[in-house]
């Protein structure tokens, strides 16, 4: 982020989302949870 190394991963199922704005992250957070709501009744 800003020309940083993201090394704070810690699990396989981690997810990082990342925008250039506020606007742009929030409309990502609702597919994600559009798309994780999806896989997760197929479970």
């Amino acid at each position: 982020m800003l020309g940083s190394k993201i090394s704070n991963l810690r699990f396989a199922d981690d997810t990082t989302l990342i925008a250039a704005s506020q606007e742009e992250l929030v409309a990502l957070l609702n597919v994600f949870r559009t798309t994780q709501c999806s896989i997760w009744s197929w479970y």
